[in-house]
């Protein structure tokens, strides 16, 4: 009798199941749910690598390059990071930080005892055999590879995104973007000097193609000597000097400006060079010339001034 009752009442039978099912149905999801791994992010890296992280952004970062170090100090991520080279030097404070040896020859065992939950390293220091030991360690890492000032912008976007500081470092690239801008405005249209940029005096070693120094040279409003030469530092004789004619020299291996005129007495014994004629002959501080980081901006700045020092005078728009 009762069936018979439902059967012939079929909406109050499923009004009636109704919030049983969903009740069991929401139960099964729910169970489902908490029964799964919690979610990963999945970045590629910049020499294509795939990385798995957590939900969250890592909390204990080792950095095994002084630009990586920077960058991550400009980010607001310095408190994320646990571990830096010996060389990580720039800031000031990164000198606090635990150091894990060379960005060459790190110890791994100080790297492990830090418990990293990814370790940034850079594809120029040559650590393929760095990553391939850490990997063993089933350590996560992260590869950078900039060569060039847009390459990175696009380094300081992936390390944001990394550590979760995503915003700051679309902020901070959009600020160093109009500082470049800015000096390539003021350079635009004016004559372009064959500039000769040394890494070393002795031997000779200047700055090639696909470099950091030669691309500041040309944003800088110059002309790199070097530009077509068949690797990245070549060694010149003093005789190729003299036959290529540079007529500004711009030493990272001079120190200080005020040790310019030490060795400039070198130089004065070549005077059909014509930057050693006109007097043209400077240091930069190499620090803020071969570092991918925000200082690397800075270096441009001090570039565009040595070879077009009329520019940047007081007053001058």
């Amino acid at each position: 009798m009762r069936w018979t009752y439902w059967l012939n009442q079929p909406m109050k039978f499923i009004s009636h199941i109704k919030p049983l099912c969903f009740t069991g149905l929401a139960i099964a999801l729910l169970s489902i749910f908490l029964s799964q791994p919690a979610l990963s992010r999945t970045y590629q890296d910049e020499l294509g690598h795939i990385i798995q992280l957590g939900d969250q952004p890592p909390q204990r970062i080792i950095s095994l390059a002084p630009n990586i170090t920077e960058i991550l100090y400009a980010l607001d991520a310095d408190k994320q990071l646990v571990g830096v080279t010996d060389y990580c030097l720039y800031p000031p404070q990164a000198k606090s930080k635990s150091k894990v040896g060379g960005f060459i020859n790190p110890n791994l065992e100080k790297i492990v005892a830090l418990r990293p939950d990814i370790v940034l390293i850079s594809a120029d220091s040559n650590q393929q055999t760095v990553y391939d030991q850490l990997l063993r360690l089933k350590i996560k890492v992260y590869v950078i590879n900039p060569d060039n000032l847009e390459k990175t912008w696009a380094t300081i976007l992936h390390l944001g995104e990394i550590s979760g500081h995503s915003q700051k470092a679309q902020a901070l690239v959009g600020s160093l973007k109009k500082r470049v801008n800015a000096v390539q405005a003021k350079v635009k249209g004016k004559s372009r000097p064959r500039v000769l940029f040394l890494w070393s005096e002795n031997p000779l070693i200047t700055a090639g193609p696909h470099t950091f120094t030669h691309d500041l040279i040309e944003k800088a409003g110059g002309i790199n000597i070097a530009a077509s030469a068949p690797v990245k530092y070549p060694k010149y004789s003093m005789e190729e000097i003299i036959r290529i004619q540079p007529e500004i020299i711009i030493s990272g291996d001079m120190g200080t400006q005020a040790k310019v005129s030490e060795k400039n007495s070198i130089w004065q014994n070549y005077k059909v060079i014509p930057a050693v004629q006109n007097n043209q002959i400077y240091a930069i501080n190499p620090d803020f010339l071969a570092r991918p980081a925000p200082s690397i901006v800075e270096g441009l700045e001090e570039m565009a001034k040595l070879i077009h020092p009329e520019l940047f005078k007081k007053g001058t728009r």
